[in-house]
């Protein structure tokens, strides 16, 4: 009845376990609600992410240009070819005069303004720059070949000649105002030498934003309990493991849990599980009545159940399941942690479980005895 492509397709369709309405969901994001920045990247990873559309290595190469972010952007434009000169304004059904402002000697295109006008000639000798543009149509392909080809300083100063023209050229359209060459040259690298100059001064005061790679679990107060929380997924496997482990002030080990499940859609979902479970084991252990702090490594799921935003994807279910959890667990708290301090956790799930099965512990297990004196040891 099917081919057999189809045929796996269909048996692969992850069948959910929970009784839920269908409803219509956006994959591209991790709530499922489209939007346009998700579109893109949706497009970008299934075109030029797979090789079917061969990608520029200057496109990457913009963002990390040391210039200011408006330069930045000022160079995208112009590789997509999207500065309104004249001609361009004109091809759009706008009625003006498409002669160059800056000479009036041709029609003001990309290649025509930047390049082989007079204003932009005597810019460029200005400051040493010199291209033979014979043959050159394509600017904005060009450009991106210069961004790849060229150093950095000279590229930059490229640009900011580019930048400084396309200024004292709109400067000319709307206040009749123009400056020479050498003025405006000066103008814009004085522009760019500020704008590097107090980001260095800025990169000097601002305090180092690092990873700690020395983070360390922390216990409770005296007389509060903590549960932390983690998973393992493995990519194609049918199932995944959730650990959790239950610790006084002293850091001291009370009760642990492992156990395997139906792998998740996505890691997200997994450990969003993994939250539902410690929650649910929390309040099988009666500790309803005690502080208990719960910890996740996994900030986009503490965030999703903390902001209680709609969540059309099946992971939505999970996440509202925990919300109702922890409304009526009223002396539990979940929040963030490092990986780093979450390693016990981590352990756990990784502990050799049967599928659909779980693993109780009183005592530590030998594989986290390590990870346990690590945390209280300081």
């Amino acid at each position: 009845m099917f081919v057999e492509e189809d045929a796996k397709a269909i048996l692969a369709t992850s069948i959910p376990q929970r009784d839920v309405k269908d409803r219509l969901a956006w994959i591209g994001t991790s709530n499922g609600i489209y939007s346009a920045k998700s579109g893109y990247h949706f497009w970008f990873d299934r075109t030029v992410g797979t090789g079917n559309v061969q990608q520029h290595q200057g496109w990457s190469k913009i963002w990390k240009l040391n210039l200011h972010h408006k330069v930045r952007i000022f160079t995208w434009r112009i590789c997509r070819n999207s500065i309104p000169v004249r001609t361009r304004l004109s091809s759009r059904g706008i009625t003006l005069p498409l002669e160059c402002p800056m000479c009036d000697k041709a029609p003001e295109d990309m290649l025509h303004l930047f390049f082989n006008c007079d204003f932009a000639l005597e810019c460029r000798n200005n400051v040493g720059l010199s291209y033979d543009m014979t043959g050159v149509i394509d600017v904005a392909g060009w450009l991106l070949d210069k961004i790849v080809e060229l150093p950095s300083d000279e590229f930059g100063k490229l640009i900011t000649v580019l930048l400084g023209v396309w200024f004292w050229r709109n400067n000319k359209v709307w206040n009749n105002k123009l400056v020479a060459a050498s003025v405006a040259m000066a103008e814009s690298c004085r522009s760019i030498n500020n704008w590097r100059e107090a980001r260095k001064k800025l990169q000097v005061q601002k305090p180092s934003r690092a990873v700690n790679i020395d983070s360390r679990w922390t216990p409770p107060e005296a007389g509060a309990l903590k549960v932390n929380v983690d998973v393992s997924i493995r990519e194609g496997a049918e199932s995944f493991g959730i650990g959790m482990v239950l610790r006084n002030h002293e850091g001291i080990f009370m009760a642990g849990k492992t156990l395997c499940l139906q792998a998740p859609s996505s890691v997200f979902e997994g450990e969003a599980i993994g939250v539902r479970e410690a929650l649910s084991w929390i309040a099988d252990q009666h500790l309803e009545d005690r502080r208990v702090y719960v910890e996740s490594d996994s900030q986009l799921t503490v965030r999703a159940i903390h902001n209680e935003d709609v969540n059309y994807l099946e992971v939505g279910v999970v996440v509202e399941s925990c919300y109702q959890k922890l409304q009526q667990l009223e002396h539990v708290s979940l929040s963030f942690i490092r990986r780093n301090a979450n390693r016990v956790a981590h352990e756990l799930a990784r502990y050799p479980c049967l599928a659909y099965c779980q693993v109780l512990f009183t005592s530590p297990p030998g594989n986290v005895v390590e990870a346990i004196m690590y945390d209280v040891l300081k």
